[in-house]
């Protein structure tokens, strides 16, 4: 017996005793069957979990016709295993705030009060410390990733003149950025992307995007950009020196108009 849990993913019945039944977060406490619990056709304690029906059983289920030479395990174990592997399910698809970092940004670029949106405007007179980035109208993300899989949405809407990517800890912050630097943009009607492999590759996009999903996998050495609205791949930078990104990445913006990051989801 299966039941859906977010996206459509199909997992075991056993994960309803993992999660709330009205949000699905997993409990963080060992789940423990209450003493109500009970087998439905023989009003025995759930004691055990059939591996092989994924679903609890009492004593008198094991030794049924019905599940003749299957494996079991006690609930409180199987329920540990199971809450491990569905944490572990859940992880990659999380997705990591970013707010910018305003020591980093151009000082033409404004940041909104929560740090999440980017306006081009006036310069200001702002000190030149060592991170800022004085080129390309840029800002960088507030916290790098070095593991794991990162991803954040961009609200790029009509605007003509953005980038989009992450810029290494060592990366390039005065002048001309061409160290540690993986990004796509659109500017002057077209898309292309570059790297430190390869600097420039004309991309075929053929509707513009008013959301991009970036994605990082610091562990395979990838970073991906895709139209969440429409699920349509754009293209994916393969760190070919390390094949992983062992240092420090920070989401990296440019632009011309008005970006915002949006809300994280699940």
């Amino acid at each position: 017996m299966k039941v859906t849990l977010r996206d459509g993913e199909w997992l075991p019945v056993f994960f309803c005793y993992l999660s709330c039944p009205i949000c699905l977060d997993i409990f963080k406490d060992p789940v423990m069957l209450a003493s109500e619990d009970l087998c439905s056709l023989h009003s025995e304690k759930l004691k055990l979990f059939c591996l092989d029906h994924q679903e609890p059983v009492c004593v008198v289920c094991r030794d049924s016709k019905k599940h003749t030479n299957h494996r079991f395990r006690p609930i409180d174990e199987a329920a540990q295993e199971h809450k491990k592997k569905l944490q572990e399910t859940l992880e990659p698809v999380k997705k990591n705030p970013v707010i910018l970092d305003p020591n980093t940004a151009y000082p033409v670029l404004f940041l909104s009060e929560d740090l999440t949106c980017v306006t081009r405007g006036e310069e200001q007179q702002l000190p030149d410390n060592p991170e800022r980035i004085d080129s390309y109208w840029s800002v960088l993300g507030s916290e790098g990733f070095n593991s794991g899989t990162n991803s954040w949405d961009v609200h790029v809407g009509d605007s003509t003149y953005w980038g989009l990517g992450v810029l290494a800890e060592c990366g390039q912050r005065k002048g001309h950025i061409r160290s540690g630097c993986w990004l796509i943009w659109f500017i002057d009607g077209e898309y292309k992307a570059g790297s430190p492999s390869h600097p420039v590759t004309e991309l075929s996009v053929k509707k513009n995007p008013q959301r991009i999903r970036v994605n990082l996998d610091c562990n395979r050495g990838e970073l991906s950009f895709s139209d969440p609205d429409t699920n349509t791949h754009i293209h994916t930078h393969i760190h070919t020196h390390t094949h992983t990104f062992t240092e420090r990445m920070f989401p990296y913006i440019i632009t011309g108009n008005k970006l915002k990051i949006l809300p994280e989801k699940i």
